[in-house]
């Protein structure tokens, strides 16, 4: 479903730049703290 790995890492690398601590996603449960944590980890799991 990824064409370009590469983009979506440097897309979320900028999305990390961002202030917030809140995240709301389109499927599951929100992340009402600590979210931009659990985006990084997430991130920094997934294979480039």
């Amino acid at each position: 479903m990824i064409r370009d790995r590469a983009a979506l890492h440097r897309a979320m690398q900028e999305i990390l730049t961002w202030d917030f601590d809140r995240v709301i996603v389109g499927h599951g449960e929100a992340f009402e703290t600590g979210g931009k944590q659990r985006l990084a980890e997430i991130v920094s799991s997934v294979e480039r």
